[in-house]
């Protein structure tokens, strides 16, 4: 008997064989994969500083499920076994470092790679709090202000941008998002 299947998963075979001793039953339990055709890696930020987390996640085609993704972060780190098509990862220190991640499956296997930079800070971290958050407590479907305190800490180096995102649970599908960037010049 041929049998092609049409997407990946598990498999169960039961085969009965009758004659004219007793009959015997068989059952059997197979993986089906697909095979990985593709794998695309990206990295966001890929342009940070040294111990900010980047996050590293490998697009696979045709949507095959990975057995486990082998994980080389290019600064001489041992490499990182996992299960998942997402990984966060800390440098300590900076420079250029090209990440390659190999994923594979019991069938087949994809390489990706993607450059990230990584710099010094060369000033403090910048604070910042929403100002009414112990008390933010306001009616569905009224206006209302919040306002964030940002301290930038003297440091003009990198400018300032603020992403506002909003998001209501008075129903469902309302969210908003204000972007408001601000380029501060350095002296």
């Amino acid at each position: 008997v041929s049998y092609t299947p049409e997407e990946a998963g598990n498999l169960t075979i039961y085969l009965s064989a009758i004659n004219n001793l007793p009959g015997q039953n068989i059952t059997k339990h197979i993986k089906v994969q697909t095979l990985i055709k593709k794998v695309v890696l990206d990295a966001s930020p890929f342009d940070t500083f040294i111990n900010k987390t980047v996050t590293l996640m490998a697009s696979i085609t045709p949507g095959a499920n990975p057995e486990h993704c082998s994980w080389d972060f290019g600064d001489e780190s041992d490499p990182l076994l996992t299960n998942s098509t997402i990984v966060g990862y800390e440098y300590r220190q900076s420079g250029q470092f090209l990440v390659t991640v190999n994923c594979s499956n019991l069938v087949s296997w994809g390489q990706a790679k993607v450059k990230v930079n990584i710099r010094v800070l060369e000033c403090e971290e910048p604070e910042v709090q929403v100002v009414q958050a112990p008390r933010l407590a306001i009616w569905c479907s009224q206006p209302t202000l919040v306002e964030a305190s940002v301290n930038l800490k003297g440091c003009v180096r990198y400018g300032a941008q603020y992403l506002w995102q909003i998001l209501s649970n008075c129903d469902d599908q309302d969210s908003y998002t204000a972007r408001h960037q601000l380029s501060a010049a350095s002296n």
